[in-house]
């Protein structure tokens, strides 16, 4: 992004891949895991879906920087990106999800807010609240 007098910065996010403490298979989504961020993969992901690589080597790539120059002030961009402010939304969904059930159960899993002292729900989240 443009800053007032040169160069702005841009905000962390993008894409994220994880393995739930649930998980019955951890092995193989650690494979799989594996298996994403392979430069062939992270290639296939610039080339054909237009995706940021996570491989940092990737942005220097000089056949995939002429066929996708973009890439560049890319790098650029997340050498500087900084963390997202903290909004009054960050703050209610992080309170949010600390008050879902663990594992998640989509049987039983209410979104209320709880109270930070005693636990108990409050009541349940609005759509009003996130904005």
């Amino acid at each position: 992004l443009p800053g007032i007098s040169g160069p702005g910065a841009s905000s962390l996010g993008g894409h994220n891949a994880a393995i739930s403490v649930y998980s019955k298979n951890k092995a193989t989504a650690a494979d799989f895991l594996k298996f994403l961020t392979t430069t062939e993969q992270q290639t296939a992901f610039v080339t054909q879906g237009s995706l940021a690589p996570v491989l940092t080597a990737l942005y220097d790539d000089p056949a995939l920087v002429a066929k996708f120059p973009y890439l560049t002030p890319l790098k650029t961009s997340l050498q500087n990106a900084v963390p997202r402010p903290v909004t009054r939304s960050t703050r209610l969904y992080r309170r949010l999800f600390r008050t879902m059930p663990t594992p998640p159960s989509r049987a039983k899993c209410q979104w209320t807010l709880q109270c930070p002292t005693c636990r108990k729900p409050s009541r349940l989240l609005e759509p009003s609240d996130l904005s």
